[in-house]
This record gives C-alpha cells, sequence and structure tokens, in this order.
C-alpha cells in the first residue's frame, strides 16, 4: 500500500475547528512527520516527499497559512463542462480558458488558506521537484 499525504483546508467546509492549531496536537504532528520522513528513508509506503511533508507542517504551525498561491498559474481546475476555475475552491470565479483565469483571477489571488496536493505537488520550483524525484526514485531503488 502506498499513501500520500494532504493537508486538510478550512476553505473545504469553512470549519476551522478541523484545523490543528492547539500546540499539544502541533507537537503531535511533528512528531508524526518526523516519523515518516525518517521512515520514508527505509521504505516506499509514502509517497509525500520530506519537503512536501514539512511543508504541510509549516502551513499549521503558520495557523492554516501558506503564502503564494499560484493558483491559474501552475495548476488549474477544468469541470466536466468544460469551465475554467483557478482554484476548486472557488468555483464561482468561472473562465473560458487560463489566458482568462491568469488575468482575472491571479492578479487578486491573495489566499494563503490551502496547502492541498495540487497545490503542494505543482508549486514545487524546478530545482525542489527533481530533488523530490530523486528521492522518489532512491525509494524505489
Amino acid at each position: 500500500m502506498k499513501i500520500a499525504f494532504s493537508a486538510y483546508c478550512v476553505l473545504r467546509t469553512g470549519d476551522d475547528g478541523y484545523c490543528i492549531t492547539d500546540e499539544k496536537d502541533l507537537e503531535l504532528l511533528r512528531k508524526h512527520i518526523g516519523f515518516l520522513v525518517e521512515h520514508k528513508k527505509h521504505s516506499d509506503t509514502v509517497l509525500s516527499s520530506s519537503h512536501l511533508l514539512k511543508n504541510t507542517l509549516r502551513f499549521f504551525e503558520n495557523g492554516g497559512n501558506f503564502p503564494d498561491c499560484k493558483a491559474g498559474e501552475r495548476f488549474l481546475i477544468i469541470r466536466p463542462d468544460g469551465v475554467v476555475n483557478a482554484c476548486s475552491f472557488f468555483p464561482e470565479h468561472e473562465y473560458k480558458n487560463q489566458k482568462e483565469a491568469l488575468r482575472d483571477f491571479n492578479v487578486r489571488n491573495t489566499c494563503t488558506k490551502c496547502y492541498v496536493a495540487i497545490r503542494a505537488s505543482t508549486e514545487r520550483p524546478p530545482l525542489r521537484l527533481f530533488l523530490d524525484s530523486m528521492e522518489a526514485y532512491t525509494q524505489i531503488h
């Protein structure tokens, strides 16, 4: 079995009660993230990179905030009806194509409220993407 991790996002339900904010819970998360990072050195069951796991912890340590969202630029959502959304958490912002989403959504996007898998995976700079790929490769071989 392979497992990939993604952070809960308050934008999903509007209920921040599901977020990890209590210091006791944060300490438990630190412990578990540390375990996962170490476990990855000996097993290929965890698909999330160590970098992604550590950033997930940072997301919660920062009160459920992660700056510099690149929705619409690094990723976008194409719905079954063909409508484009820069971010699934803002379905009311509908576009005909990525160019339109970039022109409208990205210029005013100041959201910091998620670090879900699609964002975490697509916003890595090229060097980080390479390093994470090498980490995955060494897990397999």
